[in-house]
Formats: structure tokens, sequence, C-alpha cells
């Protein structure tokens, strides 16, 4: 074999590797004149399953390949292919008319060479159908408008922000809830978003990698609102938390709702624990003086006649004082039933506090047999005032009776009053059993009574008296534990003019 038929043989061979490669290559290869009509020289076999064309028909008719192009499409292409001249390298995207009748995208880049003179002298490119792809791109492309234009008629506020505490969208109405107007290009700050997101719940998301819920109050508009949000971690491709997607819902009725739900649940188990209350108090308090009464009456009934004088008064006192203590504890009840009812005050002038003090003073020490000494003391110049009597007189009773009955007797209670030119003190000392902690949350409830009192008798309703009285003359009374053993009470009443 002569070297000429071996470098024809070798030709033909690379030749044919190279087809092979062309064959399987998604590239179409091909050769063209760099002036118009920019004839194709020389196209590789692949074009035909590429395009549905074959190679002869690009290279005969110059004209045939333009003539597929998208007339859309072809003053662009045109206009790039006459850069020849001076470019180095050409790239562009087209649609072209395939075989199939269909448009293809395809993405071509052409390489200029040129002569020593600097002269182009052939365009050697490659184009390659994208349209698989552009569709795909022109999906995403409609599917984030829609999720945009869904987001953007949301009334939820829509937050996107980065790990580098960067905001990379958010929708309209978190714009308008920020005060952010629409003609406004720049993106509010990671700093405008925590007034309506708390960032530990924001940080959490991106240490934990888990969804978190919260609930935050947030002033939009000048108005406090109350806030649902879902924070959701979105991740990269390296599982790694890129950004946290913030929904937020206002909540404000449903919060209002449930806080309405609450206080009627509360309302309804303090009216069960008080309906609990009166009952033990009726069962205990009532029966006890009307069983005395009832053993009386039958004793008299079976043996009056018999008995001497003495003996018939004996029970005939045990009727009264029972009939009494009933008479006092629905006495109570009632006037319980008055201030809480919101009767109004019936206001009279100058009532003599020394007086009212002096004559309750008087009634108790004779109810207790004068088994507790009650000091009075007095400071200020100012003795009459505008008031209701009958609540003032409820005040102190009430105080001084609750500072003996829960007192041992002997011990000294301590009347104080003090007057101002706008108000005026009663204070009661006592050295007495004092108020559990647990039990002075509840000091003032009605009904209700401390685990420390025992069997001394009592209906729980003095200090709601009392407290109820304070509060209808515009006053405030505290309790505080006396440092040494029992309780104070203080009683403040604005002065009226």
């Amino acid at each position: 074999m002569s070297e000429n038929d071996q470098v024809e043989r070798e030709l033909r061979d690379t030749r044919h590797i190279l087809n092979r490669l062309l064959a399987v290559s998604p590239a179409v290869i091909y050769s063209t004149m760099p002036r118009p009509p920019y004839q194709v020289r020389y196209i590789s076999e692949n074009v035909t399953i590429v395009t549905g064309y074959s190679p002869d028909q690009f290279v005969e008719d110059s004209y045939f390949w333009k003539s597929k192009v998208h007339p859309e499409d072809r003053p662009m292409v045109m206009e790039q292919l006459d850069k020849m001249q001076l470019l180095e390298f050409l790239e562009m995207e087209y649609r072209f008319l395939c075989a199939d009748e269909q448009y293809h995208y395809l993405h071509e880049e052409i390489k200029i060479l040129r002569d020593a003179q600097g002269q182009p002298v052939e365009g050697i490119g490659y184009f390659v159908d994208i349209t698989r792809q552009r569709n795909y791109e022109e999906a995403i492309r409609q599917s984030e408008n829609l999720y945009r234009s869904l987001a953007e008629a949301s009334r939820d506020l829509i937050i996107l922000i980065s790990n580098e505490k960067t905001i990379e969208y958010i929708n309209s109405f978190a714009r308008q809830a920020l005060g952010w107007g629409e003609f406004q290009t720049r993106l509010p700050s990671y700093a405008h978003i925590l007034k309506l997101i708390p960032e530990n719940s924001i940080q959490q998301v991106f240490q934990t990698q888990q969804a978190v819920y919260t609930e935050n109050s947030a002033f939009i508009a000048r108005k406090k609102i109350w806030l649902g949000t879902w924070l959701v971690p979105i991740f990269s491709t390296q599982n790694e938390v890129d950004f946290v997607m913030a929904v937020s819902r206002d909540i404000t009725r449903q919060r209002e709702t449930e806080e309405e739900l609450q206080r009627a649940l509360k309302a309804e188990q303090e009216l069960n624990s008080l309906r609990y209350r009166f009952l033990t108090m009726t069962t205990h308090e009532f029966k006890t003086p009307i069983s005395t009464i009832l053993s009386s009456v039958e004793l008299l009934e079976t043996y009056g006649e018999r008995w001497n004088a003495e003996k018939r008064n004996e029970h005939i006192n045990r009727i009264k004082t029972a009939a009494q203590r009933l008479n006092q504890m629905l006495s109570e009840v009632l006037e319980v039933n008055r201030v809480e009812g919101g009767a109004g005050l019936e206001l009279s002038d100058g009532i003599d506090l020394i007086q009212l003090c002096h004559e309750v003073i008087t009634e108790i020490q004779q109810a207790d047999q004068n088994q507790h000494p009650i000091v009075f003391i007095h400071t200020g110049e100012m003795n009459r005032v505008k008031a209701d009597a009958r609540s003032l007189r409820n005040i102190v009773s009430n105080l001084l009776s609750n500072a003996v009955k829960y007192s041992f007797a002997g011990n000294e209670v301590i009347l104080e009053l003090s007057t101002t030119p706008d108000d005026f003190w009663v204070k009661v000392r006592d050295r007495g059993i004092g108020v559990p902690e647990k039990d002075r949350d509840n000091l003032f409830e009605p009904f209700y009574r401390g685990e420390n009192v025992n069997s001394i008798p009592g209906t729980g309703l003095g200090l709601t008296i009392v407290k109820r009285s304070v509060e209808a003359m515009g006053g405030e009374i505290y309790y505080e534990e006396n440092a040494e053993g029992g309780s104070i009470f203080s009683v403040r009443i604005p002065v009226r003019k």
C-alpha cells in the first residue's frame, strides 16, 4: 500500500469516527461564510436528528435556514450575523421552524476565524435545541408568577428571610402593615421585620431546621393586633436552611374570642365556687341557730309548765340569741346584695367620724362582753365629713368585729382614725390568728373563709361588705401582716367637697 493510500485510509477512518461522534452529539456543528448571504459550507449529519432537515438542504440553498427562523426573531439574528466583521464571538437564541412544523428554541454560538490581515474568512459554530430547557424555565416562571399572584392577593403577611438577615421577598399586605409604600423599590430591612415577628423565633428555625408557630402582638396602623405566624425552613441542595418563609395572620378576633371564653369560664368557675361557699356557709351557720331554736321550742313545749321562770327564760334567751344570729346573717347577705347591686350612696353632711367610731366601739364591746380591750386613736383636725353613714358604719363595724372575733380573749385591738383635708384613714390592728398567705388573694370574696378559722362562726361576708362599701365611696382597702402577729386593715376614703 502506497503512502497516499495510507493517508486516505486514515482520513476516511477519522471522518467516520467524527461522523459517529456527531451523530450522537446534541450539538450540530457547521461552517459558514462570514458575509451575506452567510452560505453554509458544511453542517454535521446530526442536523437531521435535531431539525428533521437534511444537511444538503442547508448547504445547497443559502436562504433555506433563514427562511425557517421565526419572523419575530429574524431581524435580531441577521443583526447578530452582521457583527461577524467586528467581533470574535457571537451568541444568540432564537426560534427555528423544524420539519415537525413546530418552532424549537435553538442556542447558537459562532467563532470567527481571520486571516493574517485580520479579515474574517470563516465562521465555525454550533447550535443545540434548548426547547425543553426553555419550556421548563417558562413553566417555572409561570409557577413563580402564579405563587407570586397568590401571595400578593393573600390577606396574610408573607415574608422570605435569608440566613444573612436580608429580606428576599415581602408581599403587598406585609408592606402595608409596615407602612412600606408600593413605589419604594428597596425592600424593608431585617430590623423592620422584627416589628412583626420575634427574632428568637426566626433564629430558632435556622438553628433547629424545624417549623415554628408563634403568636405575638404587633402594632399595625397604630393599632395593636395579634399575629399568628408559621415560620417554615427552606433548604438548599446541601440540606442547609437558606431561607425562612414567614406567613402571619391577624388572629386578634380569635384571641379576643378565646379571652372572652376564658373570662366566661373563670366567671362560671367563680360562680360555682361562690355557690359552693354559700351552700357550705348556710348549711353550717344557719343550721346551728335553727337547731338551737327548734331544740328550745321542743323543750318548752314538753317541760315549760313544770319549769320555773328562770329555766324558761334561759331557753327563751337561747331562742332570742339564735334568732338575732339568723337576723344578723340575713342582714349581711342583704347588705352584700345592696352594695354589689350598685345601690346609690345616701350622702349626709357633717357626719361626726369620732362619734361614729365611739358608737361602734360600744356596740362591739357589748356584744363581746368586754373580752377585748379596744383602743381608739385619732389624729387630724377634721372630724366631720360628707359621706354615706350606713357604709361608714359597715366599714368600721365589720373591721372591728372581725378583729375581736379572730383574736384571743384579752388581746388588745387598736382602731386608728386619721383625717386630712383630702382624705381620711381608718386602720384596725389586732393580734389575732391572722390570714394565711394562701388565703389572701380571696380575702374579699363573698362567703370565703380562711382555713385557720376552725369553729369560729361567721358568714365570710364581712370583708366583702367592707371592700364594696369602700369602693362605692371611691376609696381603697389594704391588708398587711402585723409584725407582732395578727392583721392590719387600712382603709382610705377621699373627702367629698
